[in-house]
């Protein structure tokens, strides 16, 4: 397996944004797929945020995750969010979500990253917590409660 930005796989676009839709859009809309797939397209970047991940196996594209700007506008000092992270479930159980987060907190320090922050339904905090982040509190979005988590980085080099 292999991680690499999404803008070095722009075939592979259409995916994720299916992917997305499907997990959080709204599927019966036929335009979603095609709207996210260009505003996915509009946003890559080789080197500014947000920055989008694919995890790729076998030549199939195996997991998305990103690195988002302020993504919950109630809390504006959280700049930094983990987000989107996506594995189709043929890929699951083979440690892509975990590769993927890896990647992302490696990538954190060359964008000046040093809080970041994510939201999950699990409120147990799931593979977050065991995999080193702190639960901050749980609020409200969009109609379901979630958990509010946050990792501190090192400053970078």
């Amino acid at each position: 397996m292999t991680i690499d930005l999404l803008a070095n796989h722009p075939g592979f676009v259409g995916n994720v944004a299916a992917w997305l839709v499907h997990e959080w859009g709204d599927p019966q809309d036929p335009a979603a797929v095609e709207t996210l797939t260009a505003a996915l397209r509009s946003r890559m970047s080789l080197d500014a945020l947000p920055m989008h991940l694919l995890a790729i196996e076998d030549g199939q594209a195996a997991g998305f995750i990103a690195l988002k700007l302020w993504e919950m506008d109630h809390d504006p000092d959280r700049e930094h969010w983990l987000g989107s992270l996506f594995v189709p479930p043929a890929h699951r159980g083979r440690g892509v979500a975990v590769a993927l987060i890896d990647e992302l907190l490696k990538r954190c320090p060359l964008h000046g990253v040093t809080r970041l922050s994510l939201q999950t339904p699990r409120l147990d905090g799931g593979l977050y917590l065991r995999h080193g982040w702190t639960p901050v509190g749980q609020i409200l979005s969009r109609g379901d409660q979630v958990l509010i988590m946050e990792r501190h980085l090192p400053p970078p080099a």
